[in-house]
């Protein structure tokens, strides 16, 4: 018994450290964005802005013409940067953290598999994990921006 209430304790702490609230995420609610400070990155506030999901080039091409938070400039994250708000700040699809309408499914990042081919990187926020998929399949997208935009 007294080693299950130990185990328990120990347990608590890490479960606490792991749970996706993230000192390293600034929310700026009158701009609805969040800032990354790990990364110099600000991140849409609203994980679901372009509405559906759309195929890889109409996503490059709906992030290059987004004007959003006071700025132009977003862009597809890196399949890195899309792994590093999930296994760094603990944004999910269960646990969205500050994000609103992120979605437990496929998200483009601007990553190719390989330079010009027909494959791209996406990250699954559901599963928690990347892999790479077809540019024609439509996947969800979410922009970012570098630097803050407050």
């Amino acid at each position: 018994m007294n080693r299950i209430v130990i185990l328990i304790m120990v347990m608590v702490p890490l479960l606490w450290v792991a749970d996706g609230s993230s000192a390293n995420l600034m929310v700026h609610p009158e701009v609805d964005c969040v800032y990354d400070d790990d990364l110099n990155l600000s991140w849409i506030r609203n994980a679901n802005l372009a509405g559906n999901p759309i195929d890889w080039p109409e996503a490059l091409e709906w992030v290059n013409n987004l004007y959003s938070a006071g700025f132009d400039g977003w862009r597809l994250p890196s399949i890195e940067e899309l792994t590093h708000i999930n296994k760094v700040e603990g944004v999910s699809g269960v646990d969205p953290g500050p994000f609103r309408n992120l979605k437990a499914d496929d998200y483009w990042s601007s990553t190719e598999y390989a330079p010009g081919s027909r494959y791209a990187w996406s990250f699954t926020f559901g599963w928690k994990f990347p892999h790479w998929g077809y540019k024609g399949y439509k996947h969800f997208v979410w922009p970012v921006h570098q630097g803050r935009c407050s």
